[in-house]
């Protein structure tokens, strides 16, 4: 089976390093590495002000949603 195949879910955790404010969302992909930080409205505004790479993201649990 090739990676594009392979669907991944996972929760996860998108962390402002700056003012150390979070976010917990739910993600589905094909590719691990999308740079996927998030999508609520907030989160894409703080992203836009601050900058991606003041922020990480930590995966806190793959799930089997088959």
């Amino acid at each position: 089976m090739s990676n594009e195949q392979i669907k991944y879910h996972f929760l996860y955790k998108t962390t402002n390093l700056i003012n150390n404010k979070y976010y917990y969302g739910m993600h589905s992909t094909n590719n691990l590495k999308d740079g996927y930080l998030g999508s609520d409205k907030r989160l894409r505004y703080s992203i836009r002000k601050y900058g991606k790479e003041n922020f990480t993201y930590h995966v806190i649990e793959y799930l089997d949603l088959n």
